[in-house]
């Protein structure tokens, strides 16, 4: 039988490494934003920002989730430090 708890909570501490990774030299806010990003993305299977805003579950309204999110300032951050982490490769 497969137990989707262990399963779960192994997914996500094994993503929270490799974000921990790929931000290292970042500061402590940022590198939670992109864990949330990564995280959401593969539990949405989605790049919609709502559908990533409800697989956080946040414990806040949805659209503070998605304002969160969509944010110029962490788009941005978020979007050139993987294109400097994909010219690296």
């Amino acid at each position: 039988m497969i137990n989707y708890i262990t399963l779960s909570y192994q997914f996500k501490r094994k993503l929270s490494i490799f974000s921990k990774k790929i931000s290292k030299n970042i500061s402590r806010p940022k590198s939670k934003f992109i864990f949330q990003m990564i995280y959401g993305f593969s539990e949405s299977n989605s790049t919609l920002l709502s559908n990533i805003a409800r697989a956080l579950k946040e414990d806040i309204l949805l659209k503070k989730t998605i304002v969160y999110l969509s944010s110029e300032n962490w788009l941005f951050l978020i979007i050139g430090y993987c294109l400097d982490i994909i010219k690296g490769i």
